[in-house]
């Protein structure tokens, strides 16, 4: 029997305290080392070990202390764009449980994702329409929140998790409009939403959580629209991080791996884009990619057909948005993905491009 997903979510918060233990004792054991060797010289008995050992361990419990440290949610509000499914529809369900008022912004006000939160919620929760490529919808989002705040309750949050997956075919598929779309919704989406709802955060010292992706670190092909978008909100949340410093704001960036199952961008709509946007490529174009068409298909429809069970589980980005809310030591960035991912994202960002290339994206 699969675990519920209470159980999951737990787990998922439970093995990333222990992550971040390991991260933090390596540093420790790192420093103490350093530290060790000049004093080693200094006394008969050799104390690299000894010192090395203290540092890992008061590496991990330092670690272990700061995860502890949480804000209280029952007297704060969050906002949260692309509420209508994946990981929006989840992190507003959690967030209301545990105590949080939250706004939940729906592209369909009235659409299924929106009746489902009014049914499986509190009645704190409230729907907000919102279409974040465009400006009077946001504006009026922030109008809606801010008439709308409870009295006693703080404007905490911004989670700008709405976001397109643009086409996952090759750039000459796309049309310019496309491309844009993409780029609109995910981007200047996050951006429109950060410059609207940024007084209010300011005035109660928030916090502003923007969703990337594993792909905002490291691209890969038939994906062109959406890694330019995500590469773009890290680095505007970098940006905007640097700026709130002095004024008491947060910025934290979630970077999730492959959790495509979870989300529905995989589904059967998808695989028509696939489809619709070949056939409309000039007939040079077809005869380019025609082979790569038919690898490119099967390989969509068979991740649609067979997810895998942790792409279809999203415990762990619902874990790290809600820390990124809840920790009061906050880290820049939360990155739920699988080692093997963590390990992608390393060698591709560190190691020479063509030892890279060859390994992870090989001609075939």
């Amino acid at each position: 029997m699969p675990p519920k997903p209470k159980d999951e979510l737990l787990m998922a918060l439970y093995w990333d305290t222990i992550d971040k233990c390991l991260q933090w004792a390596c540093v420790g054991l790192l420093l103490g080392t350093l530290l060790g060797v000049p004093y080693s010289f200094l006394t008969t008995d050799g104390c690299v070990c000894s010192v090395a050992i203290v540092g890992a361990l008061t590496g991990a419990a330092l670690a272990y202390y700061v995860t502890t440290l949480k804000i209280d949610p029952t007297d704060k509000a969050v906002f949260i764009t692309g509420c209508d499914s994946g990981f929006g529809h989840a992190l507003a369900l959690h967030l209301d449980k545990i105590g949080f008022t939250v706004f939940a912004g729906c592209l369909i006000k009235d659409g299924q994702g929106a009746k489902d939160l009014r049914l499986a919620a509190s009645k704190k929760l409230q729907i907000v329409g919102v279409d974040v490529s465009k400006d009077s919808d946001v504006i009026q989002a922030e109008k809606f929140v801010r008439t709308n705040l409870p009295k006693g309750i703080t404007f905490w949050g911004l989670v700008n998790n709405a976001g397109i997956g643009g086409g996952m075919v090759p750039l000459e598929w796309l049309s310019m409009e496309q491309f844009s779309k993409t780029l609109d919704v995910n981007l200047m989406g996050t951006v429109r939403t950060c410059k609207a709802f940024l007084p209010l955060i300011r005035k109660y010292k928030g916090r502003v959580v923007n969703v990337s992706s594993i792909l905002g670190r490291a691209g890969t092909k038939s994906l062109s629209s959406y890694v330019t978008s995500k590469f773009a909100v890290q680095g505007f949340s970098d940006a905007l991080r640097y700026e709130m410093r002095s004024l008491g704001v947060k910025v934290c960036i979630i970077e999730p791996g492959d959790y495509i199952a979870g989300t529905q961008i995989s589904g059967v709509l998808a695989t028509k884009e696939i489809d619709n946007m070949y056939n409309k490529t000039p007939e040079e174009v077809k005869r380019d990619y025609s082979d790569y068409y038919a690898k490119h298909l099967a390989y969509r429809k068979l991740r649609r057909d067979n997810p895998s069970s942790k792409s279809q589980n999203i415990s762990p980005v619902i874990a790290a948005m809600t820390k990124s809310l809840m920790d009061k030591i906050p880290e820049a960035r939360y990155s739920p993905m699988e080692n093997k991912e963590k390990f992608w994202v390393t060698m591709s960002t560190h190691m020479p491009e063509f030892i890279t290339d060859a390994i992870f994206h090989p001609i075939k």
